[in-house]
């Protein structure tokens, strides 16, 4: 094919031929990158949540990583965020305005 292409190149240079035949044979059909699509399936995602509600919560200290826990679960999951993402960011990141009806949205 090679040999074909540099035959019709100079064939067509030297004025012999309009254009070159084996020239659309030449374009390779560029394939489209696998889109990589990650996600928990339902059963995780019922596994992970029923984990989080799980946690204890009779202390202080408990209630407080339960819903830090639950809170960056949602986060992660809902917010479709990388762990890099998140870590990267600092609470002066976020920030909170109320929305027509009032409620706080952050």
């Amino acid at each position: 094919m090679v040999t074909l292409n540099v035959l019709m190149s100079w064939l067509a240079q030297a004025g012999y031929l309009s254009g070159i035949p084996l020239a659309l044979s030449r374009q390779r059909q560029r394939r489209a990158k696998p889109r990589i699509t990650r996600y928990l399936d339902q059963d995780l995602l019922n596994e992970a949540k029923s984990f989080i509600e799980s946690m204890p919560r009779e202390t202080d200290r408990e209630r407080i990583h339960y819903f830090r826990t639950r809170w960056l679960f949602t986060l992660l999951y809902i917010g479709g965020l990388r762990i890099s993402e998140v870590a990267e960011n600092t609470m002066g990141s976020f920030f909170c305005r109320r929305d027509r009806g009032g409620d706080e949205r952050w």
